[in-house]
């Protein structure tokens, strides 16, 4: 197994799982222009029965646009991707997206909510390292920091969760799931008069360490 610091990853970071967890199932996110539609769904037909069939890591990938080529959205890709995957009883399927269209912490979120196990935003990271030295690494914990507001979402007076996003951890056998019941408010019923007390209910509830 391989654990990640964080889902943002970078080319190193990318070669490594390719190494550790092949064999990788390289699937192309792109489609001719001229193709249009058609060509669109035909890309994400393969991309279906490419993850279904996979045997190791999965990989989507958009660094073969260009102007003969176009981009299915990032977003529909990987869900099809992992859907496709569960669908075959792949349900440990490692999924990681090379792409170009992320840009900030909600694309990874979003991502991440569809199923994808590591995102490795090259087109981001190589402006961001252009644009200044030091730029990628910059940018990473910029993301970081963002994704950590998406996963505990507070509300301005910090008296009441307004919206929680989380990774839940593995169940233990014979352990059941927590009940989590919202109110009409779209809060929690025990709700959490501190920041510390908040923390505390995002980690026993969800197994989510910040």
């Amino acid at each position: 197994a391989v654990a990640l610091a964080t889902p943002i990853i970078d080319r190193a970071q990318l070669e490594t799982l390719c190494t550790r967890l092949s064999p990788v199932c390289t699937l192309d996110m792109t489609f001719p222009v001229g193709a249009g539609t058609a060509g669109a769904l035909e890309a994400l037909r393969s991309i279906e029965v490419g993850a279904a069939s996979s045997d190791g890591m999965i990989l989507l990938s958009d660094q073969c646009v260009s102007r003969e080529r176009a981009a299915l959205p990032a977003l529909l890709a990987a869900a099809a991707a992992a859907k496709s995957a569960f669908r075959a009883g792949r349900h440990a399927t490692p999924l990681v997206v090379e792409t170009g269209q992320v840009f900030d912490a909600h694309h990874v979120a979003l991502l991440m909510a569809a199923g994808a196990t590591a995102v490795y935003p090259w087109l981001a990271l190589d402006f961001a390292e252009r644009t200044a030295s030091g730029g990628a690494g910059a940018f990473r914990s910029a993301v970081e920091q963002g994704l950590r507001k998406v996963l505990a979402r507070m509300g301005k007076d910090a008296s009441f969760v307004k919206a929680l996003h989380s990774v839940g951890a593995p169940l233990e056998p014979g352990r059941d799931d927590v009940d989590i019941r919202l109110m009409a408010e779209d809060s929690f019923r025990d709700r959490p008069e501190t920041r510390a007390e908040f923390m505390e209910l995002i980690k026993s509830r969800s197994g989510l360490v910040i």
